[in-house]
């Protein structure tokens, strides 16, 4: 039989282990929730650039950019909803 203190050393490690993982799914989960906010920021930045600009063609390369960052927080939000699932 396997001496307490032991068995008590393999479950700490175990459970650092395991908390390790937790650990980074939370890190990763932070980074990714303070770059959507930074996209936000910039989405409203550009859609108050396109109100401020009339009718012409420099509307053309704010428009990419504003249904690129659209599509980078889609892609976000899914990685976090992902890691979520995961951690229950």
């Amino acid at each position: 039989m396997p001496d307490k203190h032991k068995v008590q050393k393999m479950l700490t490690k175990i459970k650092v282990f395991l908390d390790s993982d937790y650990r980074e799914q939370v890190e990763r989960k932070e980074k990714i929730t303070e770059v959507l906010k930074r996209l936000k920021g910039r989405t409203k930045a550009i859609e108050r650039q396109l109100e401020s600009i009339g009718d012409s063609e420099d509307k053309t390369p704010l428009l990419d950019e504003l249904e690129l960052i659209k599509a980078q927080r889609k892609k976000a939000i899914k990685v976090i909803k992902s890691i979520k699932e995961e951690s229950t």
